[in-house]
């Protein structure tokens, strides 16, 4: 085994990023990536390091909250470089990458600062929500059901959603009724809109993914993977 490799797991093993590992061993990170991406214990390492940065962002933004105007460019523009830093430490991440791929799939792209996900699939639902939770450091979510005519009642539905989602009785907001009917002999139980509120997290979001759309389309992924 390379001697710089037991290095890279001791220092790993302590709590260090891919970065601070490259700084004082000069394995690339893709290197690093190779050797610690199917270690469970490297990737609760990566959630606790992105929790740790995500807490610094959230103490930042409590504090810019009154920032108006031209300044409040200066606090998104923290926000991409936050983002950029937290990347380099989760691009391989499993939950990190299903988080990103969900948003841009089922995400809300239109408000500046509401978080959702809308799906009829609790899986869904359920990953986006340890997304939020375990990577993003969000402490609560909301959740609204949209259920439609003809179908099981309210208290059903939400057994249903609380049972596979994972979504607790105090997360739900007021049902909303469409004019949506049954198909027939197929279970239906609405669709479960989760979110939260944070600009300066949706920003961030939103540079992860170009984050990730850059590195696959750049072929970075494949070339560490030893796809070519």
């Amino acid at each position: 085994m390379r001697k710089d490799r037991d290095e890279a797991i001791a220092l790993r093993q302590s709590g260090n990023t891919y970065n601070e590992i490259r700084r004082r061993l000069g394995v690339p990170k893709s290197t690093q990536s190779a050797w610690f991406r199917e270690e469970k214990w490297s990737n609760d390492i990566a959630i606790e390091n992105a929790r740790r940065a995500s807490q610094g962002g959230a103490i930042r933004l409590a504090v810019l909250n009154a920032v108006k105007g031209n300044q409040l460019k200066r606090v998104y523009e923290e926000a991409h470089q936050d983002a950029f830093v937290d990347f380099q430490e989760l691009r391989y991440h499993p939950l990190f990458i299903a988080g990103l791929m969900i948003y841009w799939a089922h995400g809300d792209k239109t408000s500046s600062s509401r978080i959702s996900v809308s799906s009829m699939d609790p899986s869904v639902i359920r990953l986006f929500k340890m997304f939020l939770l375990k990577v993003c450091s969000i402490n609560r979510t909301k959740a609204q059901l949209l259920i439609g005519e003809y179908v099981a009642t309210e208290a059903e539905i939400k057994a249903y959603w609380m049972r596979n989602a994972g979504i607790s009785e105090a997360d739900f907001l007021k049902t909303v009724r469409t004019k949506q009917k049954k198909a027939w002999n197929k279970p239906y139980f609405g669709v479960c809109n989760l979110m939260t509120n944070s600009a300066y997290l949706k920003n961030k979001i939103f540079r992860w993914i170009e984050l990730f759309v850059r590195d696959l389309s750049e072929g970075k992924y494949q070339n560490s993977a030893g796809i070519v």
